[in-house]
């Protein structure tokens, strides 16, 4: 037998329905509400299936959340006891399901693995270039991509708008992190004493009074919205894009000179910002927070 067919036997085969942990004290006579998928109608036994599959990666979206047990399983699926069991006999024998030390039900190996086979075929800058496209087509105004290296903001990309003056950042350049909405929105996460560090260390144009304050808000809205001081008065709203962990990997940013962008535009495009952010980071994998 080949090494492929051992593999492809190895993946097929049923797993174990005896129940496991503490799905063992489940009553087997309890109601089944799973689909009967032995109808000899097609299209019901499609149907069938689907809904099973269904069920199976509600289960594995509850746990990608959170730890959780069976109980919590059947309180938020609606399954029964019966079926509930054995939906998580059977991911826990796939490897899609794994239990911690304290009988709780965590992701499993496989996908573990294929979580970090995703991230290596990411490329943030193919998902981000749509959304950039139509921004810049709706709005005309210019749209950054940035990421975080140590204590600097490196600019990946750029989608020019239709601004007679703007701002001349191209990708490669870097910049101190208090130095734009981009690099405060790459920072939202940080510790305040981080915080203050890095203000401290940009000198007195950043730790003007009350900045603390505003990145506070920063941090409970999720956008920060900046005027730059003279001469160049950039001003800029910008958003982090978070990762399936829920970590800041990049940050997007409007910026442009004050003469295109007043307050009333900055506070009405913060929405447009923030969702551009939110579709961005759902690519990569992000569910907000319940």
């Amino acid at each position: 037998m080949s090494t492929a067919t051992v593999a492809n036997s190895s993946l097929s085969t049923r797993p174990p329905r005896a129940p496991i942990g503490e799905d063992a004290m489940l009553d087997p006579a309890l109601e089944d509400d799973a689909p009967d998928i032995t109808t000899a109608d097609p299209l019901a036994r499609e149907t069938a299936g689907a809904q099973t599959l269904f069920r199976g990666l509600d289960i594995l979206e509850l746990v990608a959340l959170r730890p959780i047990t069976a109980a919590d399983v059947i309180r938020e699926t609606g399954l029964t006891r019966a079926t509930a069991a054995r939906f998580i006999a059977a991911l826990v024998a796939r490897q899609m399901l794994g239990r911690g030390s304290d009988g709780t039900l965590r992701l499993g190996p496989r996908l573990m693995y294929a979580a970090s086979r995703a991230a290596e075929q990411v490329n943030i800058l193919s998902i981000c270039r749509p959304y950039f496209e139509r921004f810049v087509m709706t709005e005309g105004l210019s749209i950054f991509l940035g990421r975080r290296d140590g204590d600097f903001s490196v600019h990946l990309d750029r989608h020019s708008g239709r601004e007679h003056v703007g701002v001349s950042t191209r990708p490669g350049d870097r910049r101190a992190l208090p130095d734009t909405g981009m690099g405060k929105a790459l920072m939202l996460d940080d510790d305040p004493a981080n915080w203050a560090r890095l203000f401290v260390e940009g000198g007195d144009r950043h730790t003007t009074p009350g900045w603390e304050a505003r990145m506070h808000e920063h941090v409970r809205t999720g956008v920060v919205i900046q005027q730059g001081p003279p001469p160049d008065r950039i001003r800029s709203v910008a958003a982090p894009i978070r990762d399936a962990a829920g970590r800041i990997v990049a940050a997007i940013s409007v910026a442009t000179a004050a003469q295109n962008l007043d307050d009333a535009a900055m506070a009405a495009l913060a929405p447009r910002v923030l969702d551009i952010a939110a579709a961005i980071s759902g690519e990569l994998g992000w569910v907000p927070a319940r």
